[in-house]
């Protein structure tokens, strides 16, 4: 793989993958989210309910979570990621999370809320909720010869 899922140019290992496995912490929501959507194509279950924040009680939604994982994700859009003070207690990344669905592009767009909470004896992000800015989800039928939208050379729709 040449980069990480969460579209930054590092690769998987370097990036992500540090925070999945408690190397590294977020140090803000847009790496959070970059996170969380690497541990959607992973299938990380334990990173994505780690990272709810404890109000959302994400145990009992573990059977829409994991079905969520299976989704064929092909690229991420951060939209909107505004820096936020050390101490504001919310935070805002909007984002359009593309996938393929019966070699359709449909894209995910949502605006996600997040909080601090503490954990292992410090203050990290977890998700809290999110809205949908746009009232209708995007599709695009992927021709035969059309360049895969994920930027990777090959063709997702056919995988």
């Amino acid at each position: 793989m040449s980069s990480c899922h969460c579209g930054s140019s590092e690769k998987f290992k370097h990036c992500c993958a540090l925070i999945h496995n408690g190397t590294h912490i977020a140090q803000n929501a847009e790496q959070l989210m970059r996170a969380r959507f690497s541990a959607y194509v992973t299938g990380d279950m334990d990173f994505l309910l780690e990272t709810y924040h404890s109000s959302c009680n994400a145990h009992l939604e573990r059977r829409q979570i994991q079905e969520a994982t299976k989704t064929a994700w092909v690229k991420l859009d951060i939209i909107d990621a505004p820096a936020t003070a050390a101490d504001a207690k919310y935070a805002f990344v909007e984002f359009k999370a593309w996938y393929m669905d019966e070699n359709k592009l449909s894209c995910l767009h949502e605006r996600s809320r997040f909080t601090k909470e503490q954990s292992g004896g410090q203050l990290q992000w977890r998700y809290l909720d999110g809205n949908y800015p746009e009232a209708s989800s995007s599709t695009a039928k992927v021709g035969r010869n059309d360049p895969c939208p994920c930027n990777s050379g090959k063709c997702c729709a056919l995988s």
